[in-house]
């Protein structure tokens, strides 16, 4: 891949399917932020919007930016949902490349899927 090329992570969709059919419950979540460190912040709303998140046992989540906007911003954005889950959690995460986004704006779409009783079905990622 070239480097001026725009680069997306991908979120394979059998890593979804896997998740969902682990059951239990779901929250769906979105939210977008402009400015400095907005892939952080975007993180940080979501987190203080929620009351409890140590049920969570799985959480796919997309950023949506600019090609511009800097990966290594959003390898900090997930390093935060890290430090407020537990540390086994499966997290699946990707990038979406909108250039109708200004470059210092993210949009962050999540899926947290909570356990019951404690409990999940156990499922594998291929």
């Amino acid at each position: 891949m070239q480097d001026n090329q725009p680069q997306e992570i991908k979120i394979e969709f059998t890593d979804l399917f896997e998740i969902i059919n682990s059951k239990g419950t779901y929250h769906k979540y979105s939210s977008e932020v402009k400015g400095k460190d907005s892939g952080l912040d975007v993180v940080k709303n979501m987190i203080a919007s929620q009351n409890n998140l140590s049920n969570i046992h799985s959480i796919f989540v997309n950023f949506k930016l600019n090609e511009m906007y800097p990966l290594l911003d959003i390898s900090e954005a997930i390093e935060e949902f890290y430090n407020v889950v537990d540390e086994d959690i499966d997290l699946v995460w990707g990038t979406s490349v909108d250039n109708e986004l200004a470059v210092d704006e993210v949009k962050l779409s999540l899926i947290a899927f909570f356990k019951i009783n404690g409990r999940k079905k156990p499922y594998i990622f291929n």
